[in-house]
């Protein structure tokens, strides 16, 4: 299993924003393409932080996934009020592998 992690590090105040946009977002995927995910969010420090957490079966789901983000039609509207917005963005995978 991979967890992939998107981290969004949004300009102080945009918040309220970026956690409605991002919801949106996720709605969207989820109806789309069925993947599971999670919001996580933490408004304090010097930039609001959102991390998207999805989880893949396998390696293969990650370029489709990833694919999809970029150039979904769906997604478009909310990616360019979303850019708006946004400061930076990182990417992060973690393999986890669960012992019986």
């Amino acid at each position: 299993m991979i967890e992939e992690r998107y981290i969004f590090h949004l300009t102080f105040g945009d918040a309220k924003e970026g956690i409605a946009l991002l919801k949106e977002a996720m709605e969207v995927v989820k109806k789309d393409c069925g993947l599971s995910q999670r919001l996580l969010s933490d408004i304090s420090g010097e930039s609001y932080t959102m991390i998207v957490e999805i989880i893949h079966e396998n390696e293969n789901n990650i370029n489709l996934n990833t694919t999809y983000w970029k150039l979904s039609p769906n997604l478009e509207p909310i990616h360019e009020k979303f850019q708006k917005i946004c400061r930076s963005i990182e990417r992060e995978l973690y393999s986890v592998r669960i012992k019986n």
